[in-house]
């Protein structure tokens, strides 16, 4: 396993950490969470989704010419924040989801990616 799926699947252990504090925060202030849960579990999914078709798409734009990858990059940026939208949409239409927590689940990868700089930034800091 080299560095890169290394790091990946310390972001994918992570944001599982940060959706079980969410699900428990949930689970412990609100009467009905069910609904609340399966937003957040949908939103999650498609953020984990997103995160590994970046690391795909920026692997392969890698070994493409720079005109190119620009166009390829650009083209599955805009085809994920479409998709993002169509989620957000369902979200939204669907009964048994909640749009709040749907939306956190699709951060959640960002939220678990600036945890994870936040502890390395202050292990550096305590081996100095």
């Amino acid at each position: 396993m080299n560095q890169t799926e290394q790091y990946m699947l310390k972001i994918f252990k992570v944001t599982l950490a940060v959706i079980l504090f969410e699900t428990l925060v949930i689970l412990i202030f609100f009467n009905t969470p069910l609904r609340l849960i399966f937003g957040l579990l949908f939103g999650y999914i498609f953020s984990l989704i997103f995160f590994r078709l970046i690391y795909l798409n920026v692997s392969r734009a890698v070994d493409m010419s720079v005109s190119k990858a620009k166009r390829y990059m650009t083209l599955n940026y805009a085809a994920r924040y479409i998709i993002t939208g169509a989620v957000l949409v369902i979200a939204g239409l669907y009964s048994q989801l909640s749009l709040f927590t749907c939306f956190l689940g699709l951060l959640s990868v960002k939220l678990a990616i600036y945890l994870n700089n936040f502890v390395e930034m202050y292990q550096d800091k305590q081996k100095k």
